[in-house]
């Protein structure tokens, strides 16, 4: 009886001590979407390595919890990948950061992400928006986008959701450009959007616009930090396309425009030196190819 009494108490905590915590099951992915497919469910995957301390936090401190244990075995697949051993996952979901916490489908399409070690009633909201998608504060702004919405202030609420979600978000900033042709660049939202757009959409107008009134729009350093580095990279960029287009002529003038631009603002030497030396040498390789 006695013996009996300690093996069923043994059994007890055994199972208390399975269901404490999200419950990471020994499958391949494509064993998980097999299962996803039959179960009707979403697998959610924990891309970590060993070496990351943010993940041994997260693993530690908040998949152990009992709410989130209920919610995500009772809903999903749960996997972890180590980054180290298979790296597919980082290239298919452009996963450079760890951790990684990824929600996709039994044909690996992307639901969520969410990078970085979030706490508890984060990791709670977001494992929500997946199973209700409709509650999702970025399918709601994605739905009104749809529906014609255009103001200032819900462009740019909606390029910061989607950013921190790092989904791609180019079309709200195209968005917003048309609305707002005539960017005020001393406007903080004006300006928030002019520096969002990928250097290689922006018109010629608008950089002349943005060279002749550097000075006088970047009163601090933070924000003249940012427009150094925006032209920098706007004129690399031109200077990429001169050299493609192997157009020597071009070539020397973003070159001398560049190098005008770098003394004028008394940009550090190192910042010079990176730009004058480097990547002219570079460009200037690729010309006589």
């Amino acid at each position: 009886m006695k013996k009996s009494m300690i093996l069923l108490l043994a059994l007890f905590f055994s199972i208390g001590l399975q269901a404490k915590g999200i419950q990471f099951e020994e499958l391949s992915l494509d064993e998980a979407k097999s299962k996803a497919k039959k179960e009707n469910k979403i697998i959610f995957i924990d891309y970590y390595a060993d070496w990351c301390g943010p993940c041994k936090w997260l693993a530690k401190n908040v998949f152990t919890e009992d709410e989130v244990g209920t919610l995500f075995n009772d809903n999903f697949i749960n996997l972890k990948i180590n980054a180290d051993h298979d790296d597919f996952i980082g290239r298919e979901y452009n996963s450079s950061a760890l951790p990684t916490l990824l929600f996709i489908d039994h044909e690996g399409n992307l639901k969520k992400k969410v990078v970085g070690a979030v706490d508890k009633e984060t990791l709670i909201a977001q494992a929500n928006y997946v199973i209700n998608p409709d509650s999702d504060p970025i399918a709601i702004k994605q739905k009104e986008f749809d529906g014609g919405k255009r103001d200032k202030d819900f462009l740019f609420e909606f390029a910061v959701l989607l950013s921190e979600a790092e989904i791609d978000f180019d079309f709200v900033v195209k968005a917003y450009q048309e609305a707002n042709p005539n960017l005020d660049l001393s406007d903080i939202t004006d300006f928030t959007f002019f520096f969002l757009e990928d250097v290689r959409n922006n018109k010629s107008q608008l950089l002349d616009k943005f060279i002749s009134g550097f000075s006088g729009y970047y009163e601090d350093e933070e924000r003249k930090s940012m427009a150094v580095q925006k032209l920098i990279n706007i004129y690399v960029f031109k200077i990429e396309q001169d050299a493609e287009e192997k157009n020597a002529t071009k070539r020397d003038q973003h070159i001398e425009e560049l190098s005008k631009f770098v003394s004028k603002n008394k940009i550090k030497e190192i910042d010079k030196e990176k730009i004058s030396e480097a990547f002219i040498a570079y460009y200037k390789e690729k010309l006589n190819e």
